[in-house]
């Protein structure tokens, strides 16, 4: 099976695998009191699946056609408290996220060449959003993100 080599991140939960995680319990999936907490993320390196996927959304209009699109997506979940820790996504072309459900808190930081220069920020994106200052900010994305 394909989805078998696809990438999968379990953060600080005990799952094995992205069919373990989707297979936690329901009481787990709603967070009721005395489950543990999970937040995980895989790549989806399913052709089939890609394009269904993508019949959802479409690149935003701000970023050009050679911005970062190939046939894997990410998809990341999770609850309150929990996510990825502080990272440098390492890509060739710009890229973006979508937030489908829920809110997210995105802590971005500078790399270590523009420290004194650039500021760190937080911004909190709901579904469907997109956060002028986040994506606009181009000392920090230039540094962070291209």
């Amino acid at each position: 099976k394909k989805t078998l080599d696809c990438q999968f991140f379990p953060y600080k939960t005990n799952f094995t695998s992205l069919f373990d995680a989707l297979s936690m319990p329901k009481e787990r999936v709603d967070y009721k009191p005395g489950t543990e907490p999970w937040y995980f993320g895989w790549s989806n390196c399913n052709e089939e699946i890609a394009s269904i996927l993508r019949q959802h959304y479409d690149r935003p209009y701000f970023l050009p056609k050679t911005s970062e699109l190939n046939a894997i997506d990410w998809i990341f979940m999770g609850g309150r408290g929990l996510g990825a820790h502080m990272h440098l996504d390492n890509v060739r072309l710009p890229s973006w996220q979508a937030q489908l459900k829920g809110t997210k808190e995105w802590l971005v930081a500078p790399t270590p060449e523009c420290i004194f220069q650039c500021h760190s920020f937080s911004i909190i994106v709901n579904p469907g959003d997109i956060s002028k200052e986040f994506l606009f900010n181009s000392s920090l994305i230039n540094s962070l993100f291209f």
